[in-house]
């Protein structure tokens, strides 16, 4: 059996037994509820900073107590903060503290035996009108983390202070593919206005010789491709991160066959419109042989189309963001699980559907309309005419 190397995404419970938006294994930046203040750890204790403290001192990531295997029905929780590369600890009172402060205690002085002490182990106590809001209750001391003169301490009474946790350097990619359009398209005017447009090149030979000739046809033009979404949860969230496009469109010439195009980090020239466009050339660049006394006549015929098709597609969901392994070290931008990455959306405000697959990925669902505009098709005829 292959040895994780990541804490796995595993969803995050309460005291109560209801899962959060929280999960194992990846870095939040952890705030005060009430305030929206950074918790953060100056060396010395835990404590209420600034928006303006450095903000790499607020990072902590969750991991369930080993010691559970991952099966407490109401586990407890090691808070790893990122920094410093420990966990969330108390310090019992000593000299003319007024309380028992929390604090920071490294990781290699819990990995004896492979296991950690109870002195790291928190339970999440939930907010009954915030569901990304919740208290702390500590298990060796039997007391719930309290602000107090802006330090983090252990008070015997349950608190009033709350903490939320806001996800921290992710990066979010959708791969839209899995284009569905109309399944018959066998009359094309419904969809499309077609046009033509010629060019016509004529040599005359009126020696009696054959006259060999340079036949130069070089033509470019562009091909443009329009999506738009049709507004919703899943659009309107996407509109702020990268898109991928991976579709198959339709030969409108041979009504049968399908051309692959790809089109990678797309930008958004508005919320719901992506935009590309590509060249396609035409080239020939050849000896032709005009035979006596003839004139020939080369016609090349393009064929233009301007289509839009509504469409149906699935959008696969990647994030990417630092992650804690079991060995304590820390892999940056490794891809989460399907967990982590309904974490992730959830907490950053994203309100559609999605699905998990047999594959294991998150996909969203889309839907809206294609315009494609450009030459499809050129088409040469040659005549040869005799010279009266």
């Amino acid at each position: 059996m292959q040895k994780k190397e990541f804490f796995p995404n595993i969803t995050v419970q309460t005291s109560k037994g209801f899962s959060t938006n929280l999960v194992t294994g990846i870095f939040y930046s952890l705030r005060s509820a009430q305030t929206s203040s950074l918790i953060i750890n100056d060396e010395e204790r835990v404590k209420e900073g600034n928006l303006s403290d450095n903000h790499e001192a607020s990072i902590f990531a969750i991991t369930l107590d080993s010691s559970k295997e991952f099966k407490d029905l109401y586990p407890f929780y090691n808070i790893f903060h990122k920094k410093n590369a420990g966990f969330l600890n108390y310090c019992p009172k000593i000299h003319n503290k007024q309380a028992d402060w929390v604090v920071i205690r490294n990781w290699k002085q819990y990995q004896p035996g492979g296991e950690w002490r109870n002195s790291t182990l928190f339970r999440f106590l939930p907010d009954g009108e915030n569901q990304n809001a919740f208290g702390f209750y500590h298990k060796e001391c039997n007391k719930f983390v309290s602000i107090e003169n802006k330090s983090l301490c252990m008070k015997d009474d349950i608190p009033k202070d709350k903490f939320s946790f806001i996800p921290d350097n992710f990066k979010l990619k959708g791969f839209v593919e899995n284009f569905i359009y109309p399944p018959s398209i066998e009359n094309l005017a419904q969809f499309a206005s077609m046009n033509q447009s010629s060019f016509t090149w004529n040599f005359t030979n009126d020696s009696d010789l054959p006259n060999i000739i340079n036949l130069p046809i070089n033509q470019t033009n562009e091909k443009s491709f329009a999506w738009t979404f049709s507004k919703s949860p899943e659009t309107e969230f996407l509109s702020n991160h990268s898109l991928k496009i991976n579709a198959l469109f339709y030969d409108f010439k041979s009504q049968s066959n399908c051309k692959e195009f790809n089109a990678k980090n797309l930008l958004l020239e508005s919320p719901f419109v992506l935009h590309i466009t590509h060249e396609n050339e035409f080239k020939i660049d050849t000896m032709i042989t005009v035979p006596a006394k003839r004139r020939l006549e080369y016609k090349i015929t393009w064929e233009l189309v301007d289509v839009v098709l509504p469409f149906k597609a699935s959008v696969r969901v990647e994030i990417l963001a630092d992650r804690l392994k079991f060995d304590g070290s820390i892999a940056q931008m490794a891809k989460l699980d399907p967990q982590g990455m309904l974490s992730v959306l959830a907490l950053k405000g994203f309100k559609g559907n999605t699905i998990i697959n047999d594959q294991k990925e998150v996909m969203m669902f889309i839907n809206g309309t294609i315009n494609i505009k450009g030459i499809y098709h050129g088409n040469i005829e040659r005549k040869e005419i005799p010279l009266e």
